[in-house]
C-alpha cells in the first residue's frame, strides 16, 4: 500500500515545527533571564513621569522653561566675550 504524500508531508511539517520550538524554548528562557537582570540592574522600564503625571499644559511649561534657561546661558556666555 502506497503511502499518501500529503500525509507524509504534514508530518514532516509538523516535525519541523516541533524541532523548531523545541530549539527555540531554551532560548526564550535564556533572553527573558537576561531581560530581568538588565531591568534590575538599570531600571530600563523606569520614567520619573510615571510618578508626575504632568498634563500637557504642565508639560509645555517645563519645556519653555528649560528653553528659557538655555537662551539666558547663551546670552551670559555672548555677553561676557563681547
Amino acid at each position: 500500500m502506497a503511502a499518501d504524500p500529503e500525509l507524509a508531508e504534514a508530518s514532516d511539517r509538523q516535525q519541523g515545527l516541533e524541532r523548531f520550538f523545541n530549539e527555540l524554548t531554551p532560548r526564550l528562557e535564556a533572553a527573558r533571564t537576561v531581560e530581568r537582570v538588565l531591568d534590575r540592574q538599570l531600571a530600563r522600564q523606569f520614567n520619573a513621569f510615571d510618578y508626575l503625571r504632568p498634563d500637557e499644559l504642565r508639560l509645555s511649561k517645563m519645556i519653555g522653561g528649560l528653553r528659557l534657561a538655555g537662551r539666558a546661558k547663551k546670552s551670559t556666555k555672548g555677553g561676557a566675550g563681547a
